[in-house]
């Protein structure tokens, strides 16, 4: 098969067909029963990584496993307003396991159980940033829309701040 006959590029150009609409329409059933309407903090978190390096493979999936069950038992995830994602890799490679808390784009080192815990408590519930575990932020700003680098030149960004900054 030549790379002009493969479906999925083809896909990109034409009108999107039944069965396109039909998965989205079934996305979007998932993503209202998974609570992305109603979320209001999204905890991303390195767990399982490929080629562990800021821990132990054992270490986050403990990590993951104790989240995932914790905003189960206090019903905080599907419509409790937080929604968590287990990721491969959050890049950083060092004081995991890592997580970083959205909207305010909180990025946080060394979340085994405890930590995870205030976390849990004191930012995503309470709306209070753990600082003694945060190593840097990157908040989205909902109120403005921020042009990204052109030709390797960000822009300044007032609502921007790393930890220590202040």
């Amino acid at each position: 098969m030549s790379l002009s006959e493969d479906p999925e590029e083809s896909r990109e150009t034409e009108p999107m067909g039944k069965s396109d609409e039909e998965r989205l329409a079934k996305a979007r059933e998932k993503g209202t029963k998974l609570g992305i309407p109603v979320t209001r903090r999204h905890i991303f978190l390195c767990a399982d990584p490929t080629k562990p390096e800021c821990c132990s493979k054992k270490r986050s999936i403990e990590a993951w496993e104790y989240l995932k069950g914790r905003l189960k038992d206090l019903e905080l995830s599907e419509q409790g307003g937080v929604f968590r994602s287990k990721v491969n890799c959050l890049r950083v490679c060092t004081a995991g396991p890592v997580a970083v808390v959205y909207p305010e784009g909180v990025w946080y080192g060394l979340c085994d159980p405890p930590v995870l815990e205030r976390i849990i408590q004191e930012h995503l519930i309470s709306g209070k940033i753990v600082e003694e575990y945060v190593f840097d932020r990157s908040p989205l700003n909902h109120e403005e829309t921020v042009p990204l680098a052109i030709n390797g030149q960000h822009p300044p960004c007032e609502s921007s701040t790393h930890a220590g900054d202040e």
